[in-house]
């Protein structure tokens, strides 16, 4: 289990992959020969690659693979190994299953660590359950500090909510600014690329 280990992103983990250019032939052959890639891909787990519980668990949590029991044992044993991505992935499942509880303590230690899509999941959770009012500071606190990291549907839900006046109607001015600084995040995300050079940006922030 994840405790005082940092949460990694995915091009963090990319760097630190024991054989990369194996792991991108393993992802590869999941489109013409998906046994091979599996097998290969657990091998690559069995010499400490993280990457490769993620691309099993997204495999088999995705139709017309699904596997839960499969895909909660990947994306738990990534986030034990500090992916961000498999903690909020975990929760995610845990949330669709019904294990509220669950995923309520796993978005809170993402909260705990900063983690943007952890505390944006965490307030549509607590929205949907009815666990606090929409208009509540324990929401508008959520959403403020997932768009501070970047996470763009905070963004959008956050001006949304101050454009309908429902952190009061003298906010809706606010509201506006955050539309305009929305739209020029999402140009951003979409089309500008990591400096690292793994592509546009994460894609967990959407």
């Amino acid at each position: 289990m994840l405790k005082n280990k940092a949460m990694l992103e995915d091009h963090e983990l990319m760097e630190r992959e024991p054989d990369l250019q194996r792991l991108r032939f393993a992802y590869d052959l999941l489109k013409a020969d998906q046994s091979t890639a599996i097998i290969e891909l657990e091998k690559l787990t069995e010499d400490g690659s993280v990457m490769s519980e993620l691309y099993l668990a997204d495999f088999y949590s995705r139709k017309p693979n699904t596997d839960p029991l499969n895909a909660e044992k990947w994306f738990k044993a990534a986030f034990d190994h500090g992916s961000a991505r498999g903690l909020v992935c975990l929760a995610i499942h845990y949330a669709k299953a019904g294990k509220l509880d669950e995923a309520e303590r796993l978005y809170l230690i993402g909260k705990s660590r900063n983690d943007g899509p952890s505390m944006y999941y965490l307030a549509k959770l607590y929205i949907r359950e009815n666990r606090h009012a929409i208009a509540s500071g324990e929401i508008k606190n959520l959403l403020e500090g997932a768009a501070a990291q970047g996470h763009a549907s905070a963004m959008r839900d956050l001006w949304q909510m101050h454009v309908k006046g429902i952190f009061g109607m003298q906010n809706i001015p606010k509201g506006i600014w955050l539309l305009i600084y929305y739209l020029y995040k999402s140009f951003s995300f979409a089309f500008l690329r990591r400096a690292d050079g793994y592509g546009p940006s994460d894609r967990r922030l959407w």
